[in-house]
């Protein structure tokens, strides 16, 4: 039998986790709680599901973790074990993320030049599959992310160069697009990434270029709990995420399409609440 103070305080090492990206927590979040969970049932099972959601709360800058443990938890409900509740919902965000990256494809093209920000393995892959004429990427100070995506994409075969902040944002002007990742969308069209990532947008405004956010209706901040996260380096303390609000470059990409975030909030908002998440 698993331990539940073990094993809740290995959940909240996951939800915090500072390596991965919000949606591989929330994989991560997924299986473990199905191992909690396995061969539970009744209140039993309830009471263990509240306690692993008041973990997933500790998080409320990546909505995705406990809109994803309300997905495994509706099919628990409906008679699913927890192995395959979690494997369904796991395999859900996985189509989705296929069809968004067969969007943008459609949408850009192959072969243009674009530039990235800090590291998301749901751009880096959407990246991939345009085989780009060239990617641009900072180094994304003080974290360093563009370092690591960069290895990624050349470990790929696809061309980039990686600047000092300052110099990235003069290299925009060789792009002919953006692409983002998205930890949260808010309800009313902001979107939440790596702080800096407004900056980079407005500057793109400017220069004419399209931003595009790769994200999924589990991203949504339904119940307007998002929080930001402040982390500190070496005695300096800085906020994680910043909101970008949706300026005319501003598009999202996700299996819904091409989509403004209004309209992307609206559509995901129905897809959480109504028949089709069901």
């Amino acid at each position: 039998m698993v331990d539940m103070v073990d094993a809740l305080e290995e959940l909240n090492r996951i939800v915090m986790d500072r390596e991965m990206g919000s949606t591989q927590i929330a994989f991560a979040v997924l299986r473990k709680t199905a191992e909690l969970v396995r061969g539970m049932s009744g209140e039993e099972l309830e009471a263990a599901l509240a306690k692993v959601m008041e973990v997933a709360h500790r998080r409320s800058s990546m909505p995705v973790i406990a809109n994803a443990l309300r997905e495994m938890r509706r099919l628990l409900a409906e008679g699913m074990d927890a192995e395959r509740a979690a494997e369904s919902v796991i395999a859900g965000i996985g189509e989705r993320i296929d069809e968004s990256v067969t969007r943008l494809v459609g949408h850009l093209g192959k072969g243009v030049r674009v530039a990235t920000y800090s590291y998301s393995s749901h751009a880096l892959r959407a990246i991939k599959a345009l085989e780009p004429a060239s990617v641009e990427l900072p180094f994304c100070s003080p974290l360093n992310e563009g370092i690591r995506a960069s290895a990624e994409l050349r470990r790929a075969g696809v061309r980039c160069s990686v600047s000092q902040d300052l110099e990235f944002l003069r290299r925009l002007r060789g792009c002919d697009a953006v692409l983002l990742g998205s930890d949260a969308v808010l309800r009313d069209g902001r979107i939440v990434n790596r702080s800096g990532t407004s900056s980079l947008v407005e500057r793109a405004s400017e220069l004419g270029l399209p931003c595009l956010f790769l994200t999924d209706p589990l991203k949504l901040d339904l119940k307007g709990l998002w929080r930001n996260e402040t982390i500190e380096l070496e005695g300096v303390a800085f906020e994680l995420f910043d909101l970008t609000e949706p300026l005319e470059n501003v598009l999202t990409v996700s299996s819904f399409g091409v989509l403004r975030p209004e309209e992307f909030a609206e559509r995901a908002s129905t897809f959480l609440t109504g028949s089709s998440s069901r």
